[in-house]
């Protein structure tokens, strides 16, 4: 069985834990594991190595690490679209690997980020601004 994994961070630990998991029930894996944070050219470059690999499978991590560096990176005054923003990329994957591949997609959910605590801290004056808050974001689009 060939899976793909992908991400925006190190996935090493993880494609070890398939690894594991594949060996435990007997199952014959066959992973290719994209180069650090190459899960968009991967994904939109139909000549990628991703495509070449013609995985049964394509795990895809985005962490939420990276996920609140671009909403920090956010201007302020477009913070309010910032999930919509984010889930049409997503669906743009989605509909690049089903134009080029005929994959099965395990898109992993980004872990729930309270964020509340730490910009009570930072920036108390803010703590009612939920245009502020990535943990909405985060349950909007998992």
């Amino acid at each position: 069985m060939r899976v793909a994994l992908l991400g925006d961070s190190a996935t090493q630990f993880l494609g070890k834990a398939i690894r594991g998991y594949g060996y435990e029930e007997k199952l014959d894996l066959e992973i290719f594991e994209a180069d650090f944070d190459q899960l968009e050219r991967q994904i939109l470059n139909s000549d990628s190595e991703l495509y070449e690999s013609k995985p049964e499978f394509i795990v895809i991590y985005a962490s939420v690490e990276k996920l609140w560096q671009r909403f920090c990176g956010t201007v302020p005054d477009r913070r309010a679209g910032f999930s919509e923003q984010i889930l049409a990329e997503i669906r743009n994957w989605w509909q690049t690997i089903a134009q080029f591949s005929k994959s099965k997609v395990i898109h992993l959910n980004f872990i729930e980020f309270n964020d509340s605590s730490l910009m009570q801290q930072v920036f108390p004056a803010w703590r009612d601004t939920p245009t502020l808050m990535i943990h909405g974001s985060t349950q909007r689009r998992n």
